[in-house]
């Protein structure tokens, strides 16, 4: 089961930094009826915290290239004392220049300004730039940090920061200058995702430009312009910006991942932000009794304890998916793949939704790309019954109805990765507040797109499997 126990110079130094901007989260309070936003006290860094961001179904968006953003467990020596978190990147296309790539992020919890800050990145790959190649691997440490936000911002507040850094490319090292601009643009009382429905969501901008000095004269470029939603404890749910690397903006919106060791789920009230801040505290802890200086400073509670106790006392559901034949992120026998039987499957799920009237399994493999093109669809089956709680080796889905995969049949396919190379597939399943979806076509964009305002919740495990 997924653990959840109780609850982005050219397109290459320039989308390296665009990437930055993708995780932080907000919290917001109101006094005298003005609502009062402190960027750094949802930001969820946490080690193992991801968010997978994807524009499959979503009108006018392209699916190329989407994309991971992980909070790795081992820090960042910023200088200076500063221990900055680690945000990497991974796209679903091995190619793609991005993959690997860093930023490195911080915020002082001593600090009575609440800032949160930006301390640099890592670019993984060499990447071209007009005036010769960005060497890769190197960090780029800005000599002061880039200012995000602090405690006390107001939505239509602009926020501008400035930081000098040097870089090292095939013709020597540069002098650049990195300008931020970050406005904060409104509170949408609710937004859709794959996720399910997110209430009280920040709208913000960020234009980020670079000025680098090249011979004799000095080059400006965008970086990254355009709008991100966050939402308090949960980070960046959906992004749509533009950079060198892109022609338009593209919208991606989070389809899966998780904060801490737990699924990310929609949330509505104030007691779901609690848990998931508790949640975030457990870090990787797998026994949820280390990181208790956070919530009581007698020690005498551990973080998924308290979790637990909230969650008991509101009865709430913790919804999560297993199966008896392999653990999460554990090798999927062969028996469920192309190199045996190639049936599907046992699969259980629990603690649904309490307003699930209909489920969606989908299970496909992201590693692909390079191979075939795309991310690769191995089985979609929707308008699953509500009273439907696991799902037999080789189930019988005469109750169900099936999409189509990536080799064009309605049925489970195992997985079959190029030899030599380990594949990972997500089984990802969807709770939805309707009992029939009522897609336009059988693809997974067409049901994926059938999908959006109806999820409840969701929660997904991971098999490997390497010929």
């Amino acid at each position: 089961m997924k653990k959840n126990r109780y609850g982005n110079f050219g397109s290459t130094f320039i989308s390296v930094m665009s990437a930055a901007f993708f995780w932080f989260g907000v919290s917001a309070s109101s006094v005298w009826g003005e609502t009062l936003i402190s960027p750094k006290d949802w930001f969820v860094m946490s080690p193992g915290s991801c968010w997978h961001y994807s524009g499959d179904g979503i009108s006018g968006s392209s699916v190329e290239n989407d994309n991971t953003v992980t909070v790795l467990d081992e820090k960042k020596d910023a200088g200076n004392g500063v221990s900055a978190s680690r945000f990497q990147m991974n796209t679903d296309n091995s190619a793609d220049n991005r993959n690997g790539d860093e930023q490195f992020w911080n915020t002082d919890p001593e600090d009575p300004e609440g800032k949160l800050l930006i301390y640099g990145l890592h670019n993984h790959k060499e990447d071209s730039l007009s005036s010769g190649k960005l060497s890769g691997p190197q960090d780029i440490i800005l000599e002061t940090p880039l200012l995000i936000g602090k405690s006390g911002q107001k939505i239509g507040d602009v926020v501008t920061s400035s930081a000098k850094t040097k870089v090292q490319t095939s013709s020597g090292q540069l002098d650049g200058t990195v300008i931020s601009e970050t406005t904060y643009k409104e509170i949408l009382p609710e937004f859709d995702t794959l996720l399910g429905k997110f209430v009280n969501v920040l709208v913000m901008n960020i234009d980020i430009k670079v000025s680098v000095k090249v011979l004799f004269s000095t080059q400006t470029f965008d970086v990254a312009v355009g709008d991100y939603r966050l939402k308090e404890g949960t980070g960046v749910i959906a992004n749509n910006y533009k950079d060198l690397a892109v022609t338009q903006p593209s919208l991606k919106i989070a389809d899966r991942g998780k904060l801490g060791n737990a699924d990310i789920q929609p949330d509505s009230d104030s007691l779901r932000h609690s848990m998931l801040v508790l949640q975030t505290l457990c870090g990787s802890d797998p026994d949820g009794i280390e990181n208790l200086t956070d919530i009581n400073h007698n020690g005498n509670i551990g973080a998924e304890e308290a979790v637990y106790a909230l969650q008991k006392s509101a009865g709430f559901r913790v919804f999560g998916i297993t199966s008896s034949a392999f653990g999460d992120s554990q090798a999927v026998p062969a028996k469920y793949t192309a190199d045996g039987e190639n049936v599907s499957p046992p699969l259980a799920w629990q603690d649904p939704p309490t307003d699930a009237r209909s489920y969606v399994l989908i299970v496909d493999d992201p590693d692909a790309v390079p191979a075939g093109g795309k991310v690769w669809d191995h089985w979609i089956v929707y308008d699953m019954p509500a009273t439907t709680a696991s799902l037999s080796e080789n189930a019988d889905l005469s109750g169900a109805k099936q999409g189509m995969n990536s080799w064009g049949n309605a049925y489970y396919e195992g997985p079959s990765p190029p030899s030599g190379t380990a594949h990972r597939c997500y089984f990802t399943l969807y709770a939805m507040n309707v009992e029939t979806l009522n897609p336009a076509g059988t693809g997974k964009s067409d049901i994926k797109a059938a999908m959006y305002g109806k999820v409840s919740g969701s929660t997904y495990m991971i098999g490997t499997y390497q010929h």
